[in-house]
Parts: C-alpha cells; sequence; structure tokens
C-alpha cells in the first residue's frame, strides 16, 4: 500500500514534472505488483475462510488503490 500511497502523492503534487511523473510510474508499477501479490493471497484466505471479512477488505481496499493510480497515470 506504500508504494500505491507515494505514487498517488506524487502525481497530485508533482504530476505536472516529467521526473515526478516517471518516478510515480516505476512507484506504482512496483505496488501494483506487490497488490496482485496481496490480492492471490487475499483470495486464498476467503477460499480457505480464515478471516475472510479482513481479507475482503484488504482486497477492497488494494483495488480501490490500485484503480486510482492507474487512473491518475492515465489523466496526467
Amino acid at each position: 500500500m506504500l508504494p500505491l500511497t507515494v505514487a498517488l502523492l506524487l502525481l497530485h503534487t508533482l504530476g505536472d514534472r516529467t521526473w515526478a511523473y516517471v518516478i510515480a510510474a516505476v512507484v506504482g508499477g512496483i505496488g501494483l505488483l506487490a497488490s496482485v501479490f496481496a490480492l492471490v493471497e487475499c483470495v486464498g484466505a476467503v477460499r480457505r475462510g480464515v478471516a475472510w471479512t479482513s481479507a475482503a477488505w484488504v482486497m477492497g481496499v488494494l483495488m480501490v488503490a490500485s484503480c486510482a493510480v492507474v487512473h491518475r497515470l492515465m489523466v496526467a
């Protein structure tokens, strides 16, 4: 979640500068890759029935943050 937050903050505050956009894209890409792995683990937890409410909440937060980063990269 931290790389996604850093990427969003960079795009929000300094998105008009090329260096900030490139750094946000790299950090956001790392965050998106990490969120894919986390989503796979959360889906496994939901299937096993282990704390499925927490796993579903984490899945929702990660998907919203991932969509926000992709949206800001496309708009900026």
